[in-house]
């Protein structure tokens, strides 16, 4: 996250999708914390909310991080791809599958170069 930090961006990957998605919980808790914006969706009425993204400064830093699930079977993923908020992101967090996998034709990693 220091590339982050300092103006660049940065892809964090996970290697698996319930651990991507504690640490997005964790992202989208520290956004709520420090009084960001926070892009939540609910999937499935019997869940929690879905973090896909936010903002939020911490250490003198300005941090915009987007979650990729994958769009293919997520409706809200492809909204926040389509919208390009992820494009705005300087901390991408994925599993190696869903690197090269969104909605907009480009992949994950092109979004955030």
């Amino acid at each position: 996250l220091r590339a982050a930090a300092e103006g660049g961006r940065a892809v964090v990957l996970f290697p698996m999708k319930a651990v991507l998605f504690e640490v997005a919980q964790a992202f989208a808790e520290m956004t709520r914390q420090c009084g960001g914006t926070e892009q939540t969706r609910v999937i499935d009425p019997r869940s929690r909310e879905r973090p896909y993204g936010g903002d939020f400064d911490a250490g003198g830093a300005s941090f915009r991080w987007g979650v990729c699930y994958g769009a293919e079977h997520d409706a809200g993923m492809r909204a926040v791809e389509q919208a390009g908020f992820l494009a705005e992101c300087n901390v991408l967090l994925c599993t190696p599958d869903k690197l090269g996998e969104n909605a907009g034709g480009s992949s994950s990693e092109q979004m955030v170069r």
